[in-house]
């Protein structure tokens, strides 16, 4: 399983997505799909990213919401208007995901 870390006395695994795969099939018990692997992968912490591949560019990230982030900047500067123009529809169930652009 994963590679293993000494780091002040603790050891810490660092896992592949396959890796934490096999553990969640293993604690389920059953077949399971993979949307709902995926869910219980994140939900445990299991896996977290190391980078982020867009376009053929490789951007370093080391959370989730850098790798949403990273994401809208790298559309945003490839496409600026269609972006703008799609992003600031999206909704949550509250409210906007992305707020449109200030002026000036």
């Amino acid at each position: 399983m994963g590679i293993a870390h000494q780091l002040n006395s603790d050891i810490y695994q660092i896992m592949t997505y396959l890796d934490a795969a096999y553990r969640i099939l293993q604690h389920a018990g059953e077949p399971l799909h993979y949307h709902e692997i995926t869910r219980r992968v994140l939900a445990q912490g299991l896996i977290q990213p190391a980078g982020l591949l867009l376009f053929g560019q490789h951007y370093p990230v080391t959370t989730w919401r850098e790798v949403y982030l990273k994401t809208i900047d790298v559309l945003d500067q490839r496409h600026p208007d269609e972006f703008a123009q799609k992003a600031t529809t999206l909704r949550g169930r509250k409210c906007q995901y992305i707020a449109p652009r200030l002026k000036g």
